[in-house]
């Protein structure tokens, strides 16, 4: 319980993370596609979004660790990731996001990742997990997430943030 910080909605738990983990003109890495409200997040906070482009020929897997660090700058203060992503669908594997939380240990930023839709998953084989289940003790890591989509309760704005990061809980 002392991880959870509930918040009204999804949206503006990641408010707060941009808030929290970024001044202003700081830089956040997203996937492209991605969920178009975080524009407007960003712009609220006065972050700026820099795109990793994911084809759909690769069936929007999460590019290269090389392709995503030449995005990368001084300014870069984490990656954000919907999983499984919206607009595409697309469920990252465990290996892909071990890559991205390498990557963010390594450049000592931040890996939220949205989870809104983690049990939305239509694929055969495929369950839902949390990135949490890769490395729960991970200061690194944040989650977002929502109970109005996970339960059908338009309306009902409830969401969380999750983390072990103390500072981040407590700013």
């Amino acid at each position: 319980p002392d991880n959870y910080l509930i918040t009204t909605g999804a949206s503006e738990a990641l408010i707060f993370v941009f808030m929290v983990c970024c001044d202003p003109g700081d830089e956040v890495i997203i996937l492209d596609p991605t969920y178009a409200n975080y524009m407007g997040f960003a712009a609220i906070s006065g972050v700026t979004l820099v795109p990793v482009p994911c084809r759909i020929e690769d069936n929007f897997a999460i590019p290269s660790q090389e392709e995503i660090e030449s995005r990368m700058s001084a300014r870069t203060r984490a990656i954000l990731v919907c999983n499984p992503n919206n607009p595409t669908g697309t469920v990252y594997s465990r290996e892909e996001m071990q890559r991205l939380i390498d990557l963010c240990n390594e450049w000592n930023i931040f890996l939220c990742v949205d989870e809104a839709y983690r049990e939305f998953i239509y694929d055969d084989g495929l369950k839902p997990y949390s990135v949490l289940n890769l490395e729960p003790s991970n200061p690194r890591i944040i989650v977002v997430d929502s109970l109005s989509k996970r339960f059908s309760l338009c309306g009902a704005r409830l969401g969380c943030l999750l983390t072990v990061n103390e500072r981040v809980l407590s700013t």
